[in-house]
């Protein structure tokens, strides 16, 4: 069982769909990958997608007309907590403010405590919280 949130998909299976989703965002000129790497070696990745902000965003909240959702931040086992992912997020905190883009929202699974640390102190907070049931 995954963390609270039922069971995983194989690697291949998550994969295949996850990658579809990563072409389908990043047709978007405004979306984008960032690789960070030791060497040539690929060590941690970020997959951010940008996006209108349809009815469905605003029918709760004042949004801006466009934003952003970091859909993907991975960083190896054997590197976190050494800074990676903060290098990772700076790094997309700058381009999204290149692109006048404010309004940012990121997803994590239940139990992933070192994300809800990183993320929080860069000042994310708990907008809504999502609980499911299966069975």
């Amino acid at each position: 069982m995954g963390a609270a949130t039922g069971e995983f998909a194989d690697d291949e299976t998550s994969w295949r769909v996850r990658s579809a989703s990563y072409r389908e965002w990043l047709a978007d000129p405004r979306s984008f990958l960032l690789i960070a790497r030791e060497g040539d070696r690929p060590v941690g990745y970020a997959v951010t997608r940008v996006m209108e902000s349809g009815p469905e965003w605003r029918d709760a909240w004042r949004m801006p007309p466009t934003m952003a959702e970091l859909e993907t931040l991975v960083v190896l086992p054997e590197l976190r907590n050494t800074g990676l992912g903060t290098r990772l997020l700076d790094a997309v905190e700058g381009e999204l403010e290149r692109q006048g883009i404010t309004e940012v929202i990121v997803g994590i699974v239940a139990g992933n405590d070192g994300a809800q640390r990183l993320y929080e102190r860069r000042g994310f907070r708990p907008r809504w919280i999502v609980l499911s049931r299966s069975g």
